[in-house]
């Protein structure tokens, strides 16, 4: 167990004409959602999972013209919703789906998500379990719906397939429909003539959705006949309101704001503390102050924060002088404080200047190296201190002595003594300026990003509604509230996201059904549609798409992002091998044209085949690549330094061959050149199917009708859901272990960050029996702050924690069938999670008040419990039942009241009686 951590279906009010087809393709969805033999065997193969494109294009046609123009936070009130700023709660607003389709379409895809039929997921449908992540957008609110299966093992550990879900809102008549809908009209379509109503959003929305149903019913089918089951957790995610700008995955990402510091010492009694930042401490906001001594006063007025900064570089004890981020505000004279442990107090001699704009290196630079080459020279100064690859773990601070030219062959910078290590071109090379001279020399060592405070500039502060009940000390934090859907705990940790968006027009998909592409008029051999894979960057150069801080969570974690890189990556591999097999290496050109002569008869009339699925291909149509384009989810998930990648099929960058660029076939320097998107349509009005099949075959649909996909769509669609399966299936993601023969535990907090409150509810609806049932399951739960333990048939519970800041290690034991000395008994699950705190992230340096993170089995990323934690917890859940079965209920001492004087008597509890959960 320690390896593992590590159809055009028109609804009937649109065109009744259409009901024999609706009909006939309706009843086929029905049969592969709703069927109920259980004797059926799954779609699968022992040996890999196995993709039925087929049943991904049927159930996207359905749904893309059933569920129409959905438009995130503009289809009323979302069922699930406590609050709704227009109208009341519940799906009062709910326009037609005709009209918008969002509400009805979560219910859709949530049931057909959640089935346990041969087709999509099996028998071990019963184990997933849906659940709404709403937040506010728009006029109403967004939906991240999940569907959850818990890891019999390492349930600790998450593996999710994403998608959207939402339709672009498109504008059509001048700031008309799309607009509105934007804006948070309670009637975005009433000028709409139009434009995404209509279309479905096939391409760009329900393609990917559709995809991740199968993805994960592909996988549970395969455990299913190897008799075996997820080893991880498996979840299937829609990011809702992806065309807001990533606004759903955000939601997940969400960081809330890191803990201010108390500036100055307060007492008992004050009701103002000065800090060194007043972002997320609102009036009226209830705040965690002081982790080590922790109270929740409430915020009556939001005055300035303290002058503070951070060292850029790290500071020895004899020091005059500190090198700083920013100098703003502090001046000769200021008193300040260096660091918030060891503290050193010293007064300002002079004010230089703090750290410069950062370039990169032009060149590798070896150990021993003097001189480094950049790529620019503008912001070295002599005399400066600079930082090589600055902001890494391995940065190098020397002092410059010369400065050259720019370029890797230039002269370069020149430092004063040789450099240890080596460090790699484009890395982040920065000059840290002049810094502070102080009075005195530094008492203490101090590291880079430690707090500096100027004691003379403290800032008007916040004032709280109530005196403070305790003192406390410079240095501690300040919390206010934090939203993401992102867990602060060891366990239930997001280790990978795969990304459907856009998927279809991607190798082996040729290009209209044609070797003739308008790039290639000449000889017939246009290859596929490029393939973009735009994976979380191993490299540490600057990347302006996932920021400088998120480069450097990526390298932290680099060893996850580089396994993560080579499990897709071999995903894809066995990909080509598997289908190139199944289908001889060919795919058919269905297009009948010949585009090298305009309107001419082809040489040789009827359907080609051409090579595909070659081993060569790979790097040339479908290489895995750092994210170079950052227009989907996955950013949002790299910024945190999660592995994640999107496959986003064809992409318009008009130069760049490394992400499609090659596919437009106008030249850049064509004239009002259309984009990819433009003449396709993704994002836009022509996002419907005809158009769909006629980029991926030259057909407006396949030769079956209608309502079918043309074959170059199907293997375009097939080849990425297949890929995505191996890497879920794969044993350093989703991973697999024989079926298991007890009940499986999991639960889920809510709110995911408790930065500055002490109550909250767990959910453990997500653990089944050994059968996959939820029902006859007794729930234990130790909060673990020393609390008794707590008994319940109901999933759900809340619970208060003391008021003060801490890690909680909260235990779970669900109970099924059997006698309590029986293996098969019981399942358990821990999560370690931060309560009425905020835990500091990579690579801030942590306040010395702040709880210490985890250790030992508490800190085991699975949430698993030791054989002697297991049996201790066993022991507790058996006495809570003795208790339990020992206290009166309220008909016993009404009873024993009305008969008698008596006090009333529990039953006699005996062994027999605890044999049951």
């Amino acid at each position: 167990m320690r390896a593992l951590r590590k159809k055009l279906l028109r609804p009937r009010w649109i065109a009744v004409g259409l009901l024999v087809a609706v009909t006939a393709v309706a009843a086929a969805l029905v049969s592969t959602t709703t069927a109920t033999s259980a004797d059926a065997v799954p779609f699968s193969n022992p040996a890999h999972p196995v993709i039925d494109a087929n049943w991904i294009y049927e159930h996207n046609f359905y749904e893309s013209n059933k569920f129409i123009f959905k438009v995130a936070g503009s289809d009323g009130c979302l069922p699930s919703a406590t609050t709704c700023a227009v109208g009341t709660a519940g799906d009062s607003n709910n326009l037609p789906p005709n009209y918008n389709g969002a509400q009805e379409f979560y219910d859709w895809w949530k049931g057909v998500g959640t089935t346990h039929t041969p087709q999509p997921n099996g028998k071990l449908g019963l184990w997933i379990t849906p659940r709404d992540h709403l937040f506010p957008t728009r006029t109403w609110q967004g939906n991240d719906a999940e569907l959850t299966i818990p890891g019999a093992v390492c349930a600790g550990q998450q593996v999710m397939l994403a998608s959207h879900n939402d339709s672009t809102p498109f504008s059509t008549n001048n700031g008309g429909a799309g607009s509105q809908a934007a804006a948070g009209s309670l009637t975005p379509m009433s000028t709409m003539h139009s434009g995404n109503w209509g279309n479905g959003s096939g391409y760009d929305a329900n393609m990917g959705e559709n995809m991740n149903l199968e993805e994960i019913g592909s996988v549970l089918r395969w455990h299913e006949v190897n008799g075996t089951y997820p080893a991880r957790t498996l979840k299937a995610t829609l990011y809702d309101n992806e065309e807001g700008g990533l606004v759903g995955s955000g939601f997940y990402s969400a960081a809330g704001t890191a803990a201010a510091i108390v500036a100055a010492a307060t007492a008992a009694g004050d009701t103002n503390i000065k800090v060194t930042s007043t972002a997320n401490l609102p009036v009226g906001a209830t705040i965690a102050l002081d982790a080590a001594n922790t109270e929740n006063p409430t915020v009556a007025s939001v005055g300035t924060a303290a002058t503070n900064t951070t060292l850029a570089a790290p500071a020895a004890a004899g020091d005059t002088k500190i090198y700083v981020a920013s100098v703003g505000g502090i001046a000769v004279g200021h008193n300040l404080s260096v660091d918030l442990a060891n503290v050193d107090s010293r007064s300002v001699s002079t004010v230089g200047t703090a750290q410069r704009t950062a370039t990169t290196l032009a060149a590798p630079v070896a150990a021993g190296a003097t001189n480094v080459k950049v790529a620019s020279a503008a912001n070295m100064v002599v005399g400066e201190k600079v930082a090589v690859d600055a902001g890494f773990d391995n940065a190098e601070f020397r002092l410059i002595t010369a400065v050259g030219t720019a370029g890797a062959g230039g002269t370069g910078v020149t430092l004063d003594s040789a450099l240890t290590g080596a460090h790699a071109s484009g890395n982040p090379i920065q000059d840290v300026g002049s810094g502070i001279t102080l009075s005195a020399p530094l008492d203490n060592a101090h590291r880079v990003t430690s707090r500096v405070i100027d004691s003379s500039a403290l800032g008007t502060g916040i004032t709280l509604a109530a005196p403070l009940a305790k003192a406390h000390a410079y240095g501690s934090t300040v919390n206010g509230s934090a939203t993401g859907l992102l867990s602060d705990s060891p366990q239930s940790q997001i280790i990978a996201v795969l990304n459907n968006d856009q998927d279809g027009l991607n190798y082996p998909t040729h290009k209209w059904g044609t070797g003739y592409y308008m790039s290639n008029l000449a000889d017939g051999n246009a290859g596929p549609w490029f393939n973009n894979i735009n994976a979380t960057p191993v490299s540490a150069a600057p990347n302006s798409i996932y920021g400088t801080v998120g480069i450097q969570r990526l390298q932290h974690n680099l060893p996850a992002v580089q396994a993560f890189r080579q499990s897709s990556e071999n995903a894809v591999t066995q990909s080509l091998q598997d289908l190139g097999a199944k289908y001889s290496f060919s795919i058919p050109l269905e297009n009948p044209l010949q585009f090298k002569n305009t309107g001419s008869v082809p040489d040789t009339p009827g359907i080609h085949s051409v090579p595909a699925y070659l081993p060569a291909d790979q790097a040339q149509f479908t290489p895995v690549l750092d994210d170079r384009t950052g227009r989907t989810d996955q950013v949002s998930f790299g910024v945190r330094g999660i592995p994640s990648l999107g496959d986003i099929g064809q992409y318009d960058s008009s130069t760049d061959p490394l992400v499609g660029g090659n596919d437009n076939p106008y030249p850049p320097s064509y004239p009002s050149k259309p984009t990819l998107a433009g003449e396709f349509g993704q994002d836009s009005s022509s996002d419907y199917f005809s158009n769909l099949n006629y980029w991926a075959s030259g057909t407006v649909h396949g030769p079956g009708g209608y309502d079918k996909a043309s074959e170059g769509l199907l293997r375009g669609v097939e080849f990425i859901a297949t890929w995505f399966s191996y890497v879920m299936a794969s044993p350093q993601e989703g991973g697999a272990v024989t079926q298991p023969s007890r009940p499986i535990a999991y639960f889920e907090m809510t709110p995911r960050k408790p930065t500055a409150q002490t109550t909250v509810t767990f959910d453990a609806g997500f653990s089944r029996t050994k059968s996959g049932s939820t029902d006859d399951l007794t729930y234990y739960w130790d909060f673990g702050d020393g609390s008794p333990m707590v008994m319940t048939d109901n999933p759900l519970i809340q619970h208060t924690f003391p008021t003060q800041a801490a890690w909680r290690d909260v235990k779970l034991l669900v109970a099924g069938a059997g006698t309590w000395d029986s293996p098969e008994k019981f399942g358990s699950f821990r999560q370690v999670e931060p309560i009425d705190f905020f835990p500091t992230y990579y690579p801030a340096l942590a306040p010395p008040t702040e709880p210490a993170a985890p250790t030992g089995s508490a800190a085991d990323p699975c949430g698993a419990l030791t054989a002697p934690e297991q049996a201790a917890l066993i022991d507790q859940a058996r006495e809570a039942k003795r208790s339990a079965a020992a206290a009166p209920t309220l008909a016993d001492a009404a009873s024993v009241a009305l008969t008698s004087d008596a006090s009333p008597q529990a039953p006699e509890v005996t062994e027999e009686d605890t044999e049951t959960p």
